[in-house]
């Protein structure tokens, strides 16, 4: 750089750091002498009052005299319960259970002050003896009617269908109709039928007719997995029912299709000369366990044909 620059550059010299001195040694603190434990206060002794916080007002308390409390008197014993096993063991005797098992006796009753004490009850008089196999008593029968000149002789089983039979009218074509009562969960507020509740009467009815052919509703779809969805209802309301009315359900088949099928259904009060108080319909379908169209059953079919009256068909 001298001959380049023609000035002479001085560089300074490196000095070497300086050597930290050691710190000077640490007086010596004293050890400080070990002092006894406290002694303890004696039991005597009244115990300190913690410090008083002084931001909050203090509370005053005032000296009340403790009430002694009187000692409740004791209750009487529970009664004891006496059990057993055999009618010979416990003789017969106040209290509850049967005889000679599981009888509670009950402690008797202090006497009311200023009565005296009740007389215990007279035992009760052995029953009398009872013959062995007695007689049986048969009344004589009573005698039969004179027949009546020119009276019709009865008919060997000539009797009403019973409820739920098929049953035919003029013109062709059978129903099914059964009794059902009015409950009193089935009425409103204005003391007639739920509206709703005539489609359940409806339900009843096609699901009486297919028991009375031997054919239960949930058969039909457990084992034949054969199911009846509604796709169309209508019921037209006539007359009011009451609760406790006697109401007769009648049921036919209107039409039957490949895989539907139509139910009819009128409802009459039994005990109201038979009027006329609702009737309607309901469309089914008949689908498979994966809710496909399927055809009607041909037994099934067969045992529907009698009910089918497509001349009143809705």
């Amino acid at each position: 750089l001298t001959q380049v620059l023609g000035v002479k550059v001085e560089w300074p010299e490196a000095k070497a750091p300086a050597k930290a001195e050691p710190p000077a040694a640490a007086a010596a603190l004293p050890t400080p002498a070990p002092q006894a434990p406290p002694a303890a206060p004696p039991a005597d002794a009244p115990r300190a009052a913690p410090p008083r916080d002084k931001t909050r007002p203090p509370v005053i308390r005032s000296e009340e005299p403790k009430v002694q409390l009187p000692t409740p008197p004791m209750l009487p014993p529970l009664p004891r319960f006496a059990g057993g096993f055999s009618p010979a063991e416990k003789p017969p005797g106040p209290g509850f259970g049967p005889p000679g098992f599981g009888r509670i006796e009950l402690p008797p009753l202090p006497p009311l002050p200023g009565r005296p004490a009740a007389a215990p009850p007279p035992a009760a008089a052995p029953p009398p003896p009872v013959a062995p196999n007695p007689a049986p008593v048969v009344p004589n029968p009573p005698a039969p009617a004179e027949a009546r000149p020119g009276a019709a002789e009865p008919r060997v089983g000539a009797a009403e269908p019973p409820s739920g039979a098929l049953k035919n009218e003029p013109g062709g074509g059978g129903f099914h109709e059964f009794d059902v009562r009015v409950t009193y969960a089935d009425t409103d507020k204005m003391g007639i039928i739920y509206y709703a509740n005539y489609f359940r009467y409806f339900e009843l009815g096609r699901t009486e007719l297919l028991r009375s052919l031997g054919v239960r509703y949930r058969d039909l779809e457990l084992e034949r997995k054969l199911y009846l969805p509604i796709v169309e209802t209508h019921c037209q309301y006539i007359g009011a029912s009451r609760y406790d009315d006697l109401l007769i359900v009648r049921t036919w088949l209107a039409w039957m299709g490949p895989a539907s099928v139509c139910f009819q259904y009128e409802i009459y009060d039994r005990e109201g000369a038979d009027r006329l108080v609702a009737r309607g319909f309901s469309r089914h379908a008949v689908v498979n366990e994966r809710w496909k169209p399927t055809k009607i059953p041909r037994d099934l079919r067969s045992l529907l044909i009698p009910y089918l009256r497509e001349d009143k068909g809705s």
